[in-house]
């Protein structure tokens, strides 16, 4: 492992969002999807606060539907009527495509992280390391770019920036939250036959059992982080960012115990080795080198 697994992450965000049961009102209109730039059918806000879809454009409409709501609609009819199906439909399908797309980019953005994130400042005494931090590229660096742009509306490029520079914020604030708890990384370090401990690797460890702030990767803190970054709310964008926030959430906490910590050399002076009276001694004030990547394995 491990990247995180993009089939569970989509799976996890879409399950979030059917499960909010956000309703589409209004008649049905085409809309544009991704990929395509947005024609003049566009979503609106009406007087009682629900989004409505307004068609601007003479463009025909496809085929009624039944009269049976789909099962694996993401959003719930306003009725029976083929109109409020055709919405339902069109709507759903919108939205399954953004988070499909969104879910494939949070997967490279990360694992682009995997492979150069680094710990810092991790202080040795004998076998153990303790403290530090993490420093890796912003998620957002390779989330916008690989994020959807198209789509929803309109709104698909305010949307991936969000979500883009929420979860680059928090992450960032969790990466300085970590830290190693005194873990016996470096047996060897005990008795050290020189004055001065040569670069050896840890031992690897789950990052699970690093120290970190957890509450910075909630699904509340996400979304809250998330939506700030939206100027202004726009058609299904709270249930969108609660459920993007809710799946990472819960795939990063199923990651964490697979993602080993390795090849963090670790080395140190042996200020007690004095031969042949004190043949070997213990690393004392000794520090990791500071270059990744640390969790690539």
């Amino acid at each position: 492992m491990p990247s995180l697994l993009e089939p569970l992450l989509i799976q996890a965000i879409t399950a979030r969002f059917r499960s909010l049961n956000v309703v589409a009102q209004g008649s049905a209109a085409p809309l544009p999807t991704l990929g395509q730039t947005p024609t003049r059918a566009m979503p609106a806000i009406g007087n009682s606060g629900v989004l409505r879809v307004v068609a601007t454009s003479t463009a025909s409409f496809p085929a009624p539907l039944t009269s049976t709501m789909p099962s694996a609609a993401l959003v719930q009819a306003a009725s029976r009527s083929p109109a409020d199906l055709q919405t339902q439909a069109q709507v759903s399908d919108e939205l399954s495509k953004y988070i499909a797309a969104i879910g494939h980019a949070i997967v490279v953005a990360h694992d682009n992280w995997r492979q150069r994130a680094a710990l810092k400042g991790v202080l040795i005494n004998g076998v153990t390391a303790m403290g530090g931090s993490v420093s890796g590229p912003l998620l957002s660096e390779m989330l916008i770019p690989f994020g959807p742009s198209q789509g929803l509306w309109g709104n698909a490029a305010a949307y991936t920036a969000a979500i883009g520079n929420g979860l680059a914020s928090a992450w960032r604030e969790w990466e300085q939250s970590v830290r190693v708890p005194g873990l016996m990384w470096y047996p060897s370090f005990a008795a050290v036959p020189a004055p001065q401990a040569p670069p050896v690797p840890n031992i690897p460890t789950p990052l699970s059992q690093l120290g970190s702030a957890s509450g910075l990767l909630s699904s509340e803190y996400l979304s809250s982080v998330i939506s700030a970054k939206l100027a202004r709310q726009g058609p299904y964008s709270d249930p969108l960012f609660k459920s993007v926030a809710d799946g990472f959430s819960k795939i990063v906490a199923a990651w964490m115990p697979t993602q080993m910590v390795a090849n963090v050399l670790g080395r140190g002076p042996v200020p007690v080795f004095a031969p042949p009276y004190v043949p070997v001694g213990a690393v004392v004030g000794g520090s990791i080198i500071e270059v990744g990547p640390h969790f690539a394995t």
